[in-house]
């Protein structure tokens, strides 16, 4: 059967839905503002990111995404 049009890709059997590793990201190629984020999301799991306004909330999901 051919894809259709806004099929999506599943997950794998593993229920992994997200794995990252030792995730970095810097700014003007000097300042290190996240180092180190590793992350798995299974399948079913609740995930809350939660910090005060500056805290890194939106740089964490825009370098995991």
């Amino acid at each position: 059967m051919p894809d259709s049009a806004g099929a999506v890709e599943t997950a794998p059997a593993t229920g992994v839905l997200l794995d990252v590793n030792n995730v970095e990201v810097i700014y003007d190629e000097v300042i290190l503002v996240l180092r180190g984020l590793s992350l798995q999301v299974k399948r079913g799991d609740l995930i809350a990111l939660l910090g005060a306004n500056g805290a890194g909330k939106s740089t964490t999901l825009k370098a995991i995404m």
